[in-house]
């Protein structure tokens, strides 16, 4: 379900759910081994399991999977654009997008397995 609408399995392949015996928190995947969430998670997570940006006012939180998902019709990655749209062009949320695209350098880096500071 998404915004109240009921969804198609192949139509947000990106969406992560996790779950610890009841829905714990959402997600999406940006690569085969990492997803991206809030940062007000991350008291629930192994500290050596994720990267916070800007712990203080950025609710951006990188995890990296304990071993990659392999892509299929259900589950591939977001696929992110190299400059932000246009606001209300493509997003239903667009100041979420917003945020995220601010970071994408950052994410990119710790990806890369490199470290980053806020800008």
């Amino acid at each position: 379900v998404i915004g109240g609408d009921e969804c198609n399995i192949n139509e947000h392949p990106f969406l992560v759910a996790l779950y610890y015996s009841t829905f714990f928190c959402g997600m999406t995947l940006i690569n085969q081994e990492w997803v991206l969430t809030a940062a007000h998670e991350s008291e629930k997570f192994p500290k050596e399991k994720y990267f916070i940006f800007c712990p203080n006012n950025k609710d951006i939180m990188l995890i990296r999977l304990d071993k990659p998902v392999s892509n299929s019709e259900h589950i591939a990655p977001l696929s992110l654009p190299s400059s932000p749209p246009s606001v209300g062009s493509v997003c239903r949320k667009p100041a979420l997008y917003t945020k995220v695209f601010d970071y994408l350098l950052w994410i990119q880096s710790i990806i890369a397995g490199n470290t980053a500071t806020c800008p």
